[in-house]
């Protein structure tokens, strides 16, 4: 089912708006470059030596992951701890580009 173009049908000019928004779905792509520009920046920051001390205490007082910093250290348990935020970040980056079915 191929869709129309509403915005050619539409009288107002504020309608014509709303109907090229939806057209390009234009909330959803805003919302996304909100999600990759926050796990850049929450994935880059624990990667510097304030983020990793920061998250030290979070850290060592949880009951799952405790022992992680024990293991690794602050710092390269701040970096494993950073690295699945920036790939995600990626991962929604490359969503974008992947090819576009053909309908």
């Amino acid at each position: 089912m191929e869709k129309q173009d509403l915005s050619k049908d539409a009288k107002s000019n504020l309608t014509k708006l709303a109907a090229w928004i939806d057209d390009r779905n234009v909330p959803f792509l805003i919302t996304s470059i909100g999600m990759i520009v926050m796990l850049l920046w929450a994935g880059s920051y624990k990667m510097t030596a304030p983020g990793a001390e920061g998250i030290v205490p979070l850290v060592s007082n949880s009951p799952l992951i405790w022992w992680h910093f024990k293991l690794f250290g602050p710092y390269i348990g701040a970096d494993i701890i950073a690295l699945p935020r920036s790939l995600q970040a990626i991962l929604i980056i490359a969503g974008y580009l992947r090819p576009k079915p053909v309908s």
